[in-house]
């Protein structure tokens, strides 16, 4: 008896003090969940949303309807600033990219990484140029020997705005060609699908961006991709086109795509989109899908990005001061 009164006593103590709770339940999301795209419809990022949103709900991994919402501006920033109209919302969740990451180092809006919750990246890719199929540049090298001669000769045109990963690529050929960034003429559109327009229509001669949405005109041969700012060149489609480390142009940028949330995200709301996410990742139909928009399937959960984002935001950072498009 003497031993049951024991035990007794300490189950009574332990609840006392709090330290014996009935586990909680797992949180998911118990009405609409809104993706945001902070772009227009038809850009990178609208893409981007609602590919995410195709499958997951074909598949199933999210029960709750997952409802787009456009709200371009700021390179981005503004879609991202309204995530925290509901800091500790886990139905609201948008789609992001490095360029996240370059808006700080610039200073655009007032909006920092840690303003944000990193939930995931589920893949990575590299950045092409590309020219119209009847242009004069029909090479890396033409378009580098083209800012030579005359640094206003080549109007660039990208995506959503100044200093993200495209303008330090611009910025690493212009050196190539010793010339300064600042002399470059580059336009800036809300969404890579505008800057594709403005050059089929012949506004502009170069585009820097990812490859999706240049791919059907580089398909029916109205585009031609010159240089491809990666460490190795690509293989399908993109085998023939070579990298800019081929041609001696130090030019190389990741670019990652994933999900953030708001700020004051539960540890069990990021455990939720951290898991469906990872599930998406592994699932043979998505594989297929990142390889055909010419990225990398490569998964990594809250806290790896976290890491990644404290790394890559100092290379950043140094590029950017190097390429004087920052002080």
């Amino acid at each position: 008896m003497s031993t049951l009164r024991n035990a007794m006593v300490v189950l009574a103590a332990l609840i006392a003090s709090g330290s014996l709770r009935c586990a909680e339940p797992p949180w998911k999301p118990s009405k609409p969940i809104e993706l945001i795209a902070p772009a227009t419809p038809g850009g990178g990022y609208d893409t981007q949303a609602r590919t995410l949103q195709r499958f997951l709900q074909e598949a199933k991994l999210v029960e709750s309807p997952l409802i787009i919402i456009n709200r371009p501006g700021a390179g981005g920033a503004i879609g991202w600033q309204s995530l925290n109209q509901s800091a500790s919302d886990g139905h609201l969740i948008a789609v992001a990219s490095t360029t996240l990451l370059t808006n700080e180092v610039l200073g655009i809006a007032a909006l920092k990484h840690t303003d944000v919750t990193p939930i995931a990246i589920y893949a990575t890719e590299y950045l092409i140029f590309t020219v119209r199929a009847d242009s004069k540049i029909k090479s890396g090298k033409d378009l580098v020997d083209a800012m030579k001669q005359s640094p206003t000769s080549i109007k660039f045109a990208t995506a959503p705005g100044p200093g993200n990963g495209n303008h330090i690529l611009i910025g690493a050929v212009a050196r190539a060609a010793n010339v300064e960034v600042k002399q470059v003429p580059v336009v800036f559109f809300k969404s890579a699908a505008e800057s594709a327009t403005a050059l089929l229509g012949g506004h502009v001669d170069c585009v820097v961006g990812s490859i999706p949405p240049v791919a059907q005109f580089l398909k029916n041969n109205s585009l031609r991709a010159i240089a491809l700012a990666a460490p190795q060149r690509h293989s399908g489609m993109m085998a023939s086109v070579p990298t800019w480390r081929d041609l001696g142009v130090d030019a190389v940028f990741l670019n990652w795509r994933g999900v953030v949330g708001p700020k004051q995200l539960s540890t069990q709301q990021i455990t939720y989109w951290e898991s469906t996410i990872e599930k998406l990742s592994k699932m043979p139909e998505w594989q297929k899908n990142i390889e055909e928009s010419f990225q990398i399937n490569d998964f990594s959960a809250s806290r790896q990005t976290t890491t990644l984002w404290q790394k890559q935001i100092k290379q950043i950072q140094a590029s950017m001061t190097q390429l004087g498009l920052t002080k």
